[in-house]
């Protein structure tokens, strides 16, 4: 009996604990927002053509629709990825995580 209001005395601390947290947590979302977002689409853009298949670094989101591009990324051509990594990453999408997971 006494392990078992204890163990509730426990969880209520736990959850009492997680709730302060979270609440924590929410109040300084918009300022992550704001710094990791805001200015996300402002920049240059990495675009491809479909037709030719050629990636090519736009100074802007607008540049890359005018030209009839599909962007890729935000920021310049291979800043995170070459094109054969996108190429990779498009041909494997319907299994490459199942078979990262086994490694």
């Amino acid at each position: 009996s006494i392990c078992i209001n204890l163990l509730a005395i426990y969880v209520a601390i736990i959850c009492c604990g997680a709730t302060y947290q979270i609440k924590v947590t929410k109040s300084k979302l918009p300022y992550i927002d704001e710094a990791l977002y805001a200015h996300m689409n402002e920049g240059p853009v990495c675009a491809f053509d479909y037709k030719c298949g050629t990636l090519k670094t736009f100074p802007n989101e607008i540049a890359a629709d005018l030209a009839n591009a599909t962007i890729a990324h935000c920021g310049a051509c291979a800043s995170c990825s070459s094109w054969n990594d996108l190429e990779l990453q498009w041909s494997t999408k319907e299994f490459l995580s199942e078979k990262a997971q086994k490694c």
